[in-house]
């Protein structure tokens, strides 16, 4: 999508967007589909100024949970935010993962 809307370089676009929406809370996906690939970038995506939370999907195409993941940078302090979760039976991994240090949806901490 942002592709067709002529977006050559995300990070330039996400910092542009940081400038112009100050301090409110934003999140930024991360693009790789490998999990090595995935927290290289979210580790990056998190380091940018502002309220930033790292779009993690909750598996990666091929079907593989990325809770291990969401653990590793929810226990780093790194604000998640864990998308495209499909069933319920999905919730008590990410619940898990997301511990209760990070800000996260309070629905899902059990909250």
């Amino acid at each position: 999508m942002m592709r067709a809307d002529g977006v050559s370089d995300y990070e330039s676009f996400a910092r542009e967007v940081l400038e112009r929406i100050g301090e409110r809370p934003i999140s930024f996906e991360v693009c790789a589909d490998d999990e090595a690939e995935m927290e290289r970038q979210a580790r990056k995506i998190a380091s940018w100024p502002g309220q930033v939370y790292v779009k993690i999907r909750v598996t990666n195409t091929k079907g593989e949970s990325t809770a291990n993941l969401v653990r590793r940078l929810s226990g780093d302090g790194i604000r998640v935010n864990v998308t495209a979760l499909m069933t319920i039976e999905q919730l008590p991994a990410v619940r898990q993962a997301l511990g209760t240090a990070v800000p996260a949806l309070r629905f899902l901490r059990g909250e």
